[in-house]
């Protein structure tokens, strides 16, 4: 078990499968670019999941996210196409830009009701995601957040939600029931 990853400690370790880190922070670009990483386990004591972290990590398939989590920060999933499914758990407030941009396999989301924003391009192009349901501790979604999810059918969205930001569902082109609540006070 790994107490903390530091700034690109195993970035482009062509051998390197999985990975288990117990507690502190995965710092930016620790993983970036290991496209042989397929299990990635991030314990209870994580707490913050930093920049491009596990970036391009294309090989990445099983993912758990520990309960202490309380940031996903920019593009800390980006390019993760065969990644199938994420559980965002209760204690993070923000999930970042571009977090989970290019997740082409993602088809199981599950988000805790501490996230307030889902910030731009959070979810772009996750073209497996077939329904999305938005819970009550988010107010705000990012522009392109959900952008050219091509599979998305489905989209509820919670009643605390008062802003929907540019193109944010643009391109869901099988897109077929949306519920804006009344709160929504800018779309």
């Amino acid at each position: 078990n790994v107490n903390s990853a530091g700034y690109g400690v195993f970035s482009g370790c062509p051998s390197l499968t999985s990975v288990n880190i117990g507690a502190g922070s995965i710092w930016a670009s620790a993983f970036s670019g290991v496209t042989s990483l397929t299990n990635v386990t991030i314990g209870d004591g994580v707490t913050n999941i930093g920049d491009q972290a596990f970036y391009n990590c294309s090989g990445l398939t099983n993912l758990t996210i520990g309960s202490s989590v309380t940031n996903i920060r920019y593009q800390a999933f980006y390019n993760c196409s065969k990644l199938t499914s994420v559980v965002i758990g209760s204690n993070v407030t923000v999930i970042g830009d571009s977090a989970f941009n290019g997740c082409f396999g993602l088809s199981t989301l599950t988000i805790g009701n501490g996230v307030t924003t889902i910030a731009q391009r959070a979810f772009y192009g996750c073209a497996g995601l077939s329904s999305v349901t938005i819970p009550d501790g988010i107010i705000g979604i990012g522009g392109w957040s959900f952008y050219n999810c091509s599979n998305l059918m489905c989209v509820n969205i919670s009643t605390n939600v008062t802003s929907i930001g540019q193109f944010a569902f643009a391109g869901c082109s099988i897109l077929t029931s949306v519920t804006i609540p009344g709160g929504v006070t800018n779309i």
